[in-house]
């Protein structure tokens, strides 16, 4: 292969390369994301079923009026950041799938770069081998037809 493909094609590797590494950052930052999003889902629903609990304990003991629309409304507001906690971690689980994606298609590219260049080279190969058998069949004749004119 020509210096100048050659150079051309390493950089083209490399910057797949880089591709690929940056995919993979971002992948490893959405499932961050994604862990830190299940964490608050955990926390949401610990809040609510600690809401939930002390209701019943006060309902048990007897609470006034605005004490329980207290609790009402703190408990509504505990399953409102459940929810909310919710749709953030699905969020968080679409942005690592999309991310996954990527990555599969930066490595994807590579692989096929790579298989490119590897068929480039065994392209270059038989065309040398093509060359030097002709050079060899014709070294051949000429010395045959050398040999015969003795």
């Amino acid at each position: 292969m020509s210096k100048e493909r050659d150079r051309r094609l390493a950089k083209l590797v490399e910057l797949r390369s880089r591709a690929v590494d940056q995919a993979l950052v971002a992948l490893a930052a959405a499932a961050r994301e994604q862990d830190a999003a299940a964490d608050a889902v955990d926390q949401a629903r610990a809040r609510v079923a600690s809401a939930e609990a002390r209701r019943r304990d006060e309902v048990t003991q007897g609470v006034n009026v605005t004490e329980w629309a207290a609790l009402e409304n703190w408990l509504r507001s505990c399953r409102e950041g459940e929810v909310l906690s919710l749709r953030g971690s699905g969020a968080a689980a679409v942005a690592f799938a999309r991310a996954r994606a990527k990555v599969a298609d930066a490595r994807s590219k590579l692989d096929r770069l790579e298989k490119l260049i590897e068929r480039l080279a065994a392209a270059e190969r038989i065309r040398a081998a093509r060359i030097d058998r002709k050079a060899e069949d014709e070294f051949a004749a000429r010395r045959s037809l050398m040999g015969s004119r003795r």
